[in-house]
């Protein structure tokens, strides 16, 4: 598996198949590569975690409200939001609320931050895309809660931003 910006492959359970076409990425992986289709697949970092998405995502979203910031460790969570029950998962995972309307997961092993878990109906399950197998194969359509982005992350990617939510 390519990181194109590691020193290294990116690590992957022995037990895990590539779920990537032969071929198909290797000259793309990082110069916007087509969006795959169903099912989608990842894990954390230890391999400990493994999930599959058999739907597509209800939508793909950068949020860089503060509570996504802290409890990813990073200046924002782009993450790709599917029905609960389109998510296949295995492994042992952590679970804490960050907020009255939100519950992260994250592996009990190495720590990596794989899964966000709304409250509200319907049941819903964000999986960081950093997590994909192959990361080039969901793109985010648009920026949230940029009032609380960082001011030094200039975003400059095209994509509708919005000061919260969508509306």
């Amino acid at each position: 598996m390519l990181d194109c910006h590691a020193r290294e492959s990116a690590r992957k359970p022995a037990d895990a198949a590539d779920v990537r076409p032969p071929g198909r990425w290797h000259d793309s992986l990082c110069e916007g590569a087509p969006q795959l289709s169903a099912p989608y697949e990842g894990g954390c970092l230890c391999g400990q975690v493994r999930w599959k998405a058999i739907g597509e995502p209800a939508n793909v979203r950068i949020c860089h409200c503060r509570n996504c910031q802290r409890a990813t460790g990073g200046p924002f969570f782009a993450r790709a939001m599917f029905l609960a029950g389109d998510i296949e998962r295995s492994g042992k995972t952590t679970l804490w609320p960050t907020s009255p309307r939100v519950d992260r997961l994250s592996c009990a092993r190495c720590g990596t931050p794989v899964f966000a878990a709304p409250k509200d109906p319907p049941a819903r399950l964000a999986v960081s895309l950093s997590a994909l197998d192959d990361p080039a194969a969901l793109r985010p359509e648009m920026h949230i809660w940029v009032s609380e982005k960082l001011d030094w992350l200039v975003i400059d990617d095209g994509l509708p931003e919005f000061a919260q939510g969508p509306g």
